[in-house]
């Protein structure tokens, strides 16, 4: 093969596996802040951000319904009142109208003969959303590039979608939304993201779909939407947190597990979450431990580059190691005068970025010479991409309780 001939290979590789290769970072939801606070027994404050929530996707029935609550529990049973008529009106069906229907049924102020508390099934997490999840299930995924692509389903409409653990929630385009008949969120985007392609923000939009992969259903579940172009939605760590999970890549499967609670999520979290652990399973093969930090919904893990220590996030949509050139200066790494050209897309959008092997990438027990990086600084990610090209080889487990990654060599 020519020189030319090999540059023109190598190249085309490179746009097409890095194509995945996004980031999205996003503060936490009004939502979610909500009920911590009503949990905390706060409820005007709770009553604020639930307002909030429900303003920014006015089918949200679960913020609706705290609204509702909120109120009972701040003493105003008309405002209350209203509002779960309004539930049982506008959400027939769903399980905040059932409550409702309970709750006006039950609505008489405190000290009253027929006074009974707010019912208790209400008081949920963003993880309510969860309509069908079996203990454990496989779900198959095939590579296109070193991307997993597993098959999805909209609102009951299907769809392909990226497994993507450094995506921090689910992310479609409009125009991917309106290809399956599904109208688009407008007006003014709700917050930014930050992705490869661009060095600003992305604007995006938030609404709640039934969203469904294998046997994991999620109803009423929130997700993003950007206006730019992305070649595959995101299935981001919102959809898959509440499970242990474990990529098989010889299989092309992955495993899902539901998470330990409690005394027991307490009790794994000592032996299982420590640097260089190392046992042997129940197939003989042995098992490497390498801890992980959580920065929002991401995986930070330290990686060894070049013998300094490097914070990068664990990346499975990424398909190759993914730098800025001020992340390789505080590395000590120059940029070397033979490089290649590569195009990139990401959720910021389209540029060109530089391709160049890199000395040596070290981590727990994976440790590879000569690594292939992309370098590109139209890019607003705070760390390195940690991608597919180098823990590709080798099976692990997500387990999130005790914050680690477990290898195991196929």
């Amino acid at each position: 093969m020519s020189g030319t001939s090999e540059r023109q290979t190598l190249l085309a590789g490179v746009m097409l596996l890095f194509i995945w290769g996004q980031q999205i970072c996003l503060a936490d939801s009004s939502y979610d802040q909500g009920v911590r606070l009503y949990n905390e027994r706060k409820f005007q404050q709770a009553l604020v951000l639930f307002q909030n929530s429900f303003r920014q996707d006015e089918r949200n029935s679960n913020a609706a319904y705290f609204i509702a609550i909120c109120n009972q529990q701040l003493g105003d049973y008309a405002k209350a009142r209203a509002q779960f008529k309004t539930l049982v009106a506008v959400f027939p069906g769903s399980e905040a109208a059932r409550l409702s229907e309970q709750a006006l049924t039950n609505l008489q102020p405190p000290g009253s003969a027929a006074f009974k508390p707010v019912p208790q099934l209400a008081v949920v997490s963003a993880a309510a959303d969860v309509v069908s999840a079996p203990k454990e299930t496989w779900i198959p995924f095939r590579r296109q590039g070193n991307a997993l692509m597993v098959e999805a389903s909209v609102n009951h409409q299907g769809i392909t979608m990226v497994f993507d653990t450094g995506a921090a929630a689910c992310v479609f385009s409009k125009e991917q939304l309106r290809a399956l008949g599904i109208v688009a969120p407008s007006g003014q985007p709700v917050t930014s993201g930050a992705g490869v392609g661009s060095s600003g923000g992305v604007p995006l939009w938030k609404m709640s779909v039934d969203l469904e992969v294998g046997r994991i259903r999620r109803q009423n579940f929130p997700v993003f939407v950007q206006a730019g172009n992305l070649d595959h939605p995101l299935l981001g760590q919102t959809f898959f947190a509440d499970f242990e999970y474990t990529v098989d890549n010889a299989n092309n499967a992955i495993s899902f597990k539901k998470k330990h609670t409690g005394s027991q999520a307490q009790a794994l979290a000592p032996r299982s979450n420590q640097a260089g652990t190392v046992s042997v399973n129940s197939s003989g093969n042995y098992v490497y431990c390498v801890p992980f930090e959580r920065e929002g919904n991401n995986i930070v893990v330290v990686v060894n580059v070049n013998g300094k220590s490097c914070p990068m996030y664990f990346d499975t949509g990424a398909a190759m190691c993914f730098f800025t050139s001020g992340q390789l200066r505080e590395l000590g790494i120059s940029v070397p005068t033979r490089v290649m050209a590569a195009p990139l897309s990401g959720v910021g959008g389209s540029t060109v970025g530089i391709a160049f092997p890199i000395e040596r990438m070290k981590m727990g027990p994976i440790d590879k010479s000569s690594v292939i990086i992309l370098v590109s600084d139209s890019s607003a990610v705070g760390k390195p991409l940690l991608g597919q090209n180098f823990f590709q080889d080798w099976l692990f487990t997500i387990d999130n309780d005790s914050r680690s990654i477990q290898f195991t060599k196929r």
